[in-house]
């Protein structure tokens, strides 16, 4: 055993395999150690994300914003007339 993998406490264990009536609720496709794989991998890609970030999900700032999270300060520029357009045309049509 590695002993730097961290131990699984045996009360946890228990409680697993509790969930577990036949060998395909632990094995099989959808059993206890694909469940478990699938919550640890996402678990790990979260921490990660957040390691990337700099911030945990769902954390805000002192005016309850994100700390990269757009500031828009302009307001969006509208127009109804046609945009004039400074082209010349040629009298001989070239």
């Amino acid at each position: 055993m590695n002993l730097l993998a961290p131990k699984v406490k045996p009360e946890l264990l228990r409680e697993l395999a509790k969930l577990v009536d036949k060998p395909e609720d632990l094995f099989g496709p959808t059993g206890l150690f694909q469940e478990i794989k699938k919550s640890l991998v996402e678990q790990l890609l979260e921490v990660e994300m957040d390691d990337h970030l700099g911030y945990s999900k769902g954390d805000k700032v002192e005016d309850g914003r994100r700390p990269n999270s757009a500031r828009r300060t302009a307001g969006k520029i509208t127009s109804t007339q046609p945009p004039r357009l400074g082209i010349r045309i040629h009298p001989d049509g070239c």
